[in-house]
């Protein structure tokens, strides 16, 4: 008797598979056609969820555009300074700031390539240009831009005793994410009388 009812329910499942044999095949690739549908617009939606995704979390993360609007050399009798007129777009969807600007000068010493670098120098600004910057760190609210001028106190020994191969900006968030700028010297002034 348990027997029966255990084989009872398996018959009527059989019989029920039976049916799907006893259809046409045209309805069988019908139905099979559909689910291939249904799977592939399935893949296509999570698809671009996930670029969707991606987008939302690459606006979120910070992120700054670096562009250098202006730049030069003031030379004095033992040391230059070098300054520089920056444009910083703050690309991400949140208000970030900028934490340091650094110059790095890599140069050759004789086969071997080396750098050094140096770090923005705020309280030369009033010297040496009409505009009053706040020190660092700057805020630069989402979706706006920021002119920050950046002046380094470099000794010229460097630039008589060794090949200069390049100058780099380097911007530090708050988030200690380093975006970098290479540049060249666009004016050169012995001194400012």
């Amino acid at each position: 008797m348990i027997l029966e009812q255990v084989i009872s329910p398996m018959k009527k499942t059989v019989d029920k598979i039976s049916f799907i044999n006893d259809m046409p095949d045209w309805i069988i690739v019908g139905f099979t056609f559909i689910a291939i549908l249904i799977s592939l617009i399935s893949f296509i939606i999570a698809y671009k969820s996930y670029i969707l995704a991606k987008k939302i979390e690459n606006k979120n993360n910070p992120q700054f555009s670096l562009y250098l609007k202006d730049s030069g050399i003031i030379k004095n009798e033992s040391h230059a300074l070098y300054i520089f007129e920056i444009i910083i777009s703050n690309l991400s969807s949140s208000n970030n700031s900028v934490k340091l600007i650094e110059l790095r000068i890599n140069y050759r010493l004789d086969n071997l390539k080396a750098n050094i670098i140096f770090t923005h120098d705020n309280s030369l600004l009033s010297q040496f240009t009409k505009q009053s910057q706040d020190d660092l760190p700057i805020n630069i609210d989402a979706g706006t831009s920021e002119k920050v001028t950046a002046i380094f106190t470099v000794d010229d020994k460097l630039r008589q005793q060794f090949e200069i191969n390049s100058y780099e900006l380097i911007v530090t968030d708050t988030f200690d994410k380093k975006e970098t700028i290479e540049t060249n010297i666009i004016c050169e002034v012995n001194s400012i009388e």
